[in-house]
């Protein structure tokens, strides 16, 4: 039997998974909070749960910040600032999705597609710069 112990309130974003686990003969349901990346949230929502993503997968290699940072020839302080969510440079990022082997999951992210329409010049060339949309008179 499943009681109600506390109210969720859900933000928006958030999602939950549900376990079931054996524990000592009887089954028990455990509700994990998971937050999503998405457009819907600030970026320093963002940042922080990537920083937290980050440190879940080193923690999962078994890394120490000082292993990353000796890996990453960085400070250690700025893996912590990256795993915090605090701003930090795009290289910074590059590097430490390198050391731990996550660099190709950018590929999913932004994959290489081949131009659509929109994307090519007139002359079927793939266009290098965005232009205004012409204003419609009335």
């Amino acid at each position: 039997m499943l009681r109600k112990s506390k109210r969720l309130r859900l933000r928006e974003g958030q999602v939950f998974k549900i376990y079931k686990v054996l524990y000592h003969g009887h089954y028990q349901l455990f509700l994990l909070s998971m937050t999503t990346i998405g457009d819907f949230l600030a970026d320093s929502e963002n940042m922080a749960e990537f920083g937290s993503r980050l440190r879940a997968r080193r923690l999962a290699r078994n890394l120490t910040t000082e292993m990353l940072a000796e890996r990453t020839g960085l400070n250690r302080k700025t893996i912590m600032d990256l795993e915090a969510g605090r701003d930090v440079r795009l290289s910074t990022v590059m590097k430490v999705l390198r050391a731990l082997q996550l660099l190709g999951a950018l590929n999913t992210a932004l994959p290489d597609v081949l131009p659509s329409g929109e994307a090519l010049s007139a002359r079927g060339q793939p266009r290098l710069r965005a232009y205004r949309p012409a204003s419609s008179k009335i």
